[in-house]
């Protein structure tokens, strides 16, 4: 799987090198997933829209949303795949502290991801369970575009 650290620069990188046509197709397999599981509206679904928070997606939908836009792409990520890519190349026992709450390491981890804005928004600890929060539609279009390029 390809490292954390290395998806925003993958879906970066995979602009400038195949172009915005097949990324495109990639959005539109990935919204097309979102509309079925969650049953948002296509209208609704941009690259910065949050699965949960304004989506109003559950695990569940999620779990399915990966499972439709692997079919259709041909690559597979499962929800461990998606929670492990939070932590990159961080311990799971440096990521989340003793009280079960995300470490300033795994904090700083997520301002990279979803950015500072974001991880900020929480008001006091980041629950382990509160992760899922974070995830946009352009986290998910980059995960599948790294697998595609493995």
């Amino acid at each position: 799987m390809v490292q954390v650290y290395q998806l925003v620069e993958t879906f970066n990188n995979f602009m400038k090198r195949k172009g915005e046509n097949i990324m495109s197709n990639v959005y539109e397999v990935v919204k097309a997933a979102v509309v079925e599981a969650v049953g948002a509206e296509p209208e609704d679904i941009t690259m910065d829209a949050r699965l949960v928070e304004d989506l109003e997606a559950e695990s569940l939908d999620i779990i399915d949303l990966l499972f439709k836009a692997g079919k259709q792409l041909g690559v597979k990520i499962s929800m461990k795949e998606l929670q492990e890519s939070f932590r990159g190349e961080i311990p799971e026992e440096r990521f989340i502290n003793e009280q079960g709450s995300v470490s300033e390491e795994g904090k700083r981890q997520l301002d990279y991801l979803f950015g500072e804005e974001a991880v900020g928004a929480f008001e006091g600890e980041i629950n382990s369970k509160d992760l899922l929060k974070l995830l946009d539609v352009k986290y998910i279009v980059a995960l599948f575009e790294g697998k595609l390029g493995e």
